[in-house]
This record gives C-alpha cells, structure tokens and sequence, in this order.
C-alpha cells in the first residue's frame, strides 16, 4: 500500500494522481532531458539520423569528460 492510498482510508485529501505525472515532466526538464525536444531526427537526404539538442546538463557532462582525458 502506499501513502496516498493509505492516507485516503485515513478521511485525509490529497493531491490529485496527475500531480505527480506533472513532477515527473518536471523532473526531466530540470533534468534536460525531454523526449520529443531534446532528442529528435532529421532527414539528411539520405536516412533519418538521430540527433541531441544542447542543454544545460550538456555543459555538465563535457567539463566531466574534459576532466577526464
């Protein structure tokens, strides 16, 4: 059982089931990560081709590799 479904048997209201859909979009917002902008396919006249917009956790991951070579 989880919380909110014991909190419900105690009478207690709590937020809405689509609230916490709504943190996970979030989530991978701050995260900058979001499937349909950040990863997203162009057609380079020969084939599709997968490609990844920069974000703010691009800058994050190339200081790291940086680092690291």
């Amino acid at each position: 059982m989880d919380i909110i479904t014991f909190l419900k048997k105690k009478g207690y209201d709590t937020v809405p089931g689509d609230h916490y859909r709504m943190v996970r979009i979030w989530e991978s917002w701050y995260r900058s990560k979001v499937r349909g902008f950040h990863q997203y396919r162009i057609n380079n006249g020969a084939k599709s081709v997968k490609c990844d917009r920069l974000s703010a956790a691009w800058r994050r991951w190339s200081v790291r590799t940086l680092r690291m070579t």
